[in-house]
């Protein structure tokens, strides 16, 4: 009889690994930035200017904006992004909020975008500078 074959799961475990470091290194390189200045959390990975997306801004002091216009609410902002979906709903969405905002008001920024059918969502970084 002859025996099972061994299945050596070290090669599949890097090559997996290896394609989740490569997805994380490239994910910010399709960031664009806008001009409301907030501080962002710091990558090692380099920015990317795309033309075609919307960009959500959450400020330390609590101003959401879309594409730079203040926006009143949350519901305000659903209701902006179903409309721009109509327009292209695969257009990536750039979420950018500052570092000190707390987790939760960008999960509730998050959740906003996906009820109004947000498919492309990312998370808007900037590149750490060593030295």
């Amino acid at each position: 009889m002859k025996p099972p074959p061994n299945l050596e799961i070290l090669p599949i475990a890097a090559i997996g690994l290896t394609l989740v470091l490569i997805m994380m290194v490239i994910s910010p390189l399709v960031v664009s930035q806008n001009s409301t200045p907030v501080n962002l959390p710091r990558t090692h990975a380099s920015e990317r200017k795309i033309e075609s997306s919307i960009n959500i801004t959450y400020t330390e002091d609590g101003r959401l904006l879309l594409d730079d216009v203040l926006l009143a609410s949350l519901s305000e902002l659903g209701d902006s992004i179903v409309g721009k979906m109509k327009k292209d709903p695969y257009m990536m969405i750039v979420v950018r909020a500052d570092t000190t905002v707390m987790t939760w008001q960008v999960l509730d920024i998050l959740s906003t975008v996906r009820r109004a059918g947000g498919l492309r969502i990312v998370a808007g970084t900037k590149k750490f500078r060593e030295g």
